[in-house]
């Protein structure tokens, strides 16, 4: 594939070089608010060409290989008004154009993102990557009234609910599981995804499809997620939310921000108490972020956030239906853990970011951040339905702490040669991951080993808690201790020349990564991931990432792509037999597609084929051997935008077909697990801009699922299902909005995941079943 890449490249350099004695010419320049603080992803588009480029984060722009003439610039950015100015490109030159924007309103229903996604870590907008990028924009996440990562991520092709066996969900990408270190980010900073993550400060949430190893590092094949967080603004904004729901949901948000003399400030705050339709499940949090933004020259900003978070939870370890398949007609309701087996999370967060411009089209990026979170969790286990009738339970307790050290320093910029523009990325980060996790349960011996003891059992039809064992019956089973370093340097360069009347983009990339991990493990019972005994884990790995990619735009409102990349990912948490390490795993994609824009609707296009090697499977006995090969393979399709003005859509569809290829145990054809073949969303919004009903707008869609396997042993397959949301929206008066959300209107009966358990002789069937009809209300007012 290096071969292809490099060739690619080369072919793009050659057509670019015939067309030297075009002498184009250059445009650059700044887009800043009235305060003189940059606007970011603002997009400058030559107006009725294919030409244009997005700010980078210190709001300078570089618009290469444009003709000789006479052009008129348009600079757009949301929340700010449009404007436009003619320049003169000759030959060989840069002509210089400097954008003020007046803040503004923005429109209702206003949901096309073009900005600048951050989990790419570029300035190119998104119709010249050679990748499939999903957005959901405020807009959307509002007027569904997304409450988690779940409701926001269901607009995503290809991302679908692995399972929900915590108060938050894992989700699998394009086939594959994401990763609880690895696949999250926060305004593209990794953090320990074992908390849901979708806080008040949440702006939009992005989708890299496909391996991102060279712009990350160690990651799973299918992805990353980027909660991308709101800005301070040079607007004095106050904002109050309330949200009522069913089921005893209350949930209040404020919201300051505005400018604080040369500097510009936000702070959040929220605080909710989650009731359940499920017997003794409820949640509680609070959180607070904020964030301070300065300019003190015209080549330098700079930003500083933060956010604390606490929340605690009762943990649901699902619903015991017996059997070994989802039966129709099941009571969603019964409750069988214990109320003391509960969740609490802790998270500290702070990110710290300076941009210079330092030299004519070329700036620098440097950030810093330090994370601190701490889960801990009282795992109640369904193991089985015994003879008897009654399910029999285990129970054990871990705390987990991660303490994250980050830093990343990027330069960007420009340069031509000959007909050629030429936009350049090098960057080197460092990643330190600490981590200690203490495990406690009550233990039993069972020749002459020690094992969980399983704990008063409940019966199938009608589950009552029973109480967990005294403290001083629970014993330390499990310490680990540990650290890691990911490392890298990685390059990135976009050849772009002009064709006819369209223009061509090469992009070509690579990473070095360095990977070390030390860990000692000591545990006096087997678990999933470690035998009993002492366990001294010492991983090292050196990995080179490249990626590449061609864009061709025939017309301003067209992209046609294809690229090619590599993952890569070290296995710390699971030993063989022996307890010593596996191989990391590897991923491999092929992709191309199809991007298009036109009048505030955008829409993708991808297929793709992606493999995995070096997968890990489990055996009967407990422990992991490295033997695998998996594939998916598929297509899917994101829409975004506006059909005609006062309707809006969002709507995705994804065939995916992962199944393993070569395993010691599964079969060839074996479908992965948590990976629907089809899924599919579409939402729609209707508001009316003047008249009798200026102010209301209407909203509306299905998500249906299709069915899925628990487990890679495909025993119990969870049927597929669709559900539908209602939406309305009433400003009452400026400043004053109501919105009422109301799910699963026809209160279908549906399971999120399913699994089996207890083996042959005492099988059961544990799910996670969704919500039954709910309503919501939230009520914001600008103060």
């Amino acid at each position: 594939m290096r071969r292809a890449l490099l060739a690619l490249f080369l072919l793009a350099s050659w057509g670019g070089a015939c067309r030297a004695y075009a002498q184009d010419g250059t445009i650059a320049g700044r887009v800043t608010d009235p305060d003189g603080l940059p606007l970011p992803g603002a997009n400058v588009q030559v107006v009725e060409t294919t030409l244009g480029a997005a700010t980078d984060p210190d709001g300078f722009f570089v618009i290469d290989a444009v003709p000789v003439g006479t052009y008129r610039l348009r600079a757009t950015s949301v929340g700010y008004r449009a404007d436009e100015q003619t320049v003169t490109v000759s030959p060989g030159r840069q002509s210089a154009v400097a954008f003020v924007l007046q803040a503004r309103a923005v429109e209702a229903g206003s949901v096309l993102v073009r900005a600048t996604p951050t989990a790419t870590k570029s300035d190119a907008p998104v119709r010249i990557i050679p990748q499939a990028v999903a957005i959901v924009p405020r807009a959307v996440l509002e007027a569904q009234g997304a409450s988690d990562a779940t409701e926001a991520l269901r607009n995503v092709a290809g991302v679908a609910v692995a399972d929900r066996t915590e108060p938050f969900a894992r989700f699998t990408l394009r086939g594959f599981p994401t990763d609880g270190t690895g696949t999250f980010r926060r305004n593209g900073v990794e953090f320990a995804h074992y908390n849901d993550g979708f806080n008040a400060n949440v702006e939009r949430v992005e989708v890299l499809k496909g391996p991102a190893s060279v712009l990350y590092g160690r990651i799973e094949p299918g992805g990353v997620i980027n909660l991308v967080t709101k800005r301070p603004l040079a607007e004095r904004q106050a904002e109050a939310e309330a949200v009522l729901g069913l089921f005893g949901e209350a949930y209040a948000e404020a919201d300051w921000t505005g400018p604080m003399g040369p500097l510009r400030y936000r702070v959040i705050s929220s605080a909710e108490r989650t009731g359940s339709w499920r017997d003794g499940v409820e949640e509680d949090a609070v959180f607070v972020s904020s964030a301070l933004a300065g300019v003190p020259s015209g080549r330098i900003a700079w930003r500083v956030e933060g956010e604390v978070e606490r929340a605690s939870a009762v943990l649901d370890p699902g619903l015991a239906l017996g059997g070994t398949t989802v039966p129709d007609g099941f009571n969603r309701a019964p409750f069988f853990g214990e109320p003391e087996a509960d969740y609490g999370w802790d998270s500290a967060f702070a990110l710290a970011t300076l941009d210079a411009h330092v030299a004519e089209a070329w700036s620098l990026r440097a950030t810093a951040s330090v994370g601190r979170y701490r889960y801990d969790r009282g795992l109640m286990e369904l193991d089985s339905l015994r003879q008897d009738g009654l399910v029999a339970r285990s129970f054990r307790r871990e705390v987990t702490r991660y303490r994250y050290l980050q830093s990343e320093t990027t330069l960007s910029g420009g340069f031509r040669t000959g007909a050629v523009a030429h936009r350049l990325h090098v960057g080197l980060d460092l990643n330190r991951l600490a981590i200690g996790v203490v495990g406690t349960a009550p233990l039993r011996e069972v020749d002459d080993e020690l094992t969980f003891a399983a704990i008063a059992p409940v019966a199938l039809d009608d589950p009552q808690p029973t109480g967990l064992p005294p403290t001083a019956d629970q014993i330390e089973y499990l310490n680990v201790d540990g650290s890691g370093i990911n490392a890298g340097l990685y390059a990135q360069e976009r050849a772009t020349v002009t064709l006819g009347t369209g223009r061509l983009h090469a992009l070509v990339a690579g990473r070095v990564s360095r990977v070390t991990v030390g860990a000692t493990w000591f545990a006096l019972a087997q678990t999933e991931d470690t035998p009993a005994g002492l366990n001294v884990r010492d991983i090292a790995v050196t990995a080179f990432t490249p990626s590449g990619g061609v864009v061709y735009e025939p017309s301003q409102t067209l992209a046609l792509y294809v690229s090619g990349g590599r993952s890569f990912n070290p296995i710390f948490n699971q030993v063989d037999e022996d307890g010593e390490p596996f191989e990391p795993t590897e991923g491999e994609q092929i992709e191309a597609g199809i991007k298009a824009e036109r009048r505030g609707l955008s829409a993708t296009l991808a297929v793709y084929h992606l493999t995995k090697r070096n997968a890990i499977t489990r055996e009967p006995d407990g422990f992991y051997i490295q033997t695998g090969a998996q594939r998916s393979r598929g297509l899917e399709v994101d829409v975004l935008g506006a059909l005609r003005p006062g309707l809006t859509v969002a709507a995705q569809y994804a065939f995916t077909d992962a199944i393993v290829t070569d395993d010691a145990l599964y079969a060839e054809g074996t479908r992965l697990p948590g990976a629907p073949r089809h899924s599919g969303s579409l939402w729609a919004s209707v508001s009316a801009p003047d008249g009798a009903f200026r102010g209301l707008e209407l909203s509306g869609g299905v998500f249906a699922v299709g069915p899925r396997f628990g487990a890679l042993a495909n025993d119990v397959e969870a049927p597929g299902y669709a559900v539908v949301d209602l939406g309305m929206t009433y400003a009452v008066r400026p400043g004053l909005t109501v919105h009422l959300v109301v799910s699963n209107v026809f209160d279908a009966r549906y399971v999120v995941s399913a699994e089996r358990r207890g083996g042959l002789e005492a099988p059961l069937v544990v799910a996670w079943p969704g919500a039954p009809r709910g309503a919501r209300v939230r009520v914001t007012t600008r103060l």
